[in-house]
């Protein structure tokens, strides 16, 4: 689980407006950011 914490650290860092975007992930992170 600290995976996907570390994942939303990092699509904060690059859009800290898209929110929506974390929510997204959370439902269905992408492979990319998977793999990350």
């Amino acid at each position: 689980r600290r995976v996907g914490d570390k994942i939303l650290v990092k699509v904060i860092d690059i859009d800290p407006r898209n929110r929506i975007s974390l929510a997204a992930l959370q439902i269905n992170p992408p492979e990319e950011k998977v793999s990350i």
